[in-house]
């Protein structure tokens, strides 16, 4: 990612861009609501195997192939998010 102006604005300019960092602040604050809700020991785990589910929405929704050690890491987080 580039840090030039005209960049910034490009990216600021995009609609795309602009729903994706406007989810990405509601995932944060959504995250500060969760830890005064619940002990870090339990949010973690959860905030953590978002990676994995983005992982298979992208293999069976957008119809990408994972390599075989991101196949690994969708199965440690699911194994290690079951506590």
């Amino acid at each position: 990612m580039s840090l030039e102006r005209k960049v910034l604005v490009a990216y600021a300019r995009h609609p795309t861009w602009r729903l994706g960092f406007a989810a990405d602040v509601a995932g944060a604050v959504l995250m500060l609501f969760a830890l005064q809700a619940a002990p870090l020991s339990l949010v973690q785990p959860i905030a953590g195997s978002g990676m994995a589910v983005l992982a298979l929405f992208s293999h069976y929704y957008l119809h990408e192939e994972l390599r075989r050690i991101e196949w690994v890491g969708v199965l440690t987080a699911g194994l290690c998010g079951r506590g």
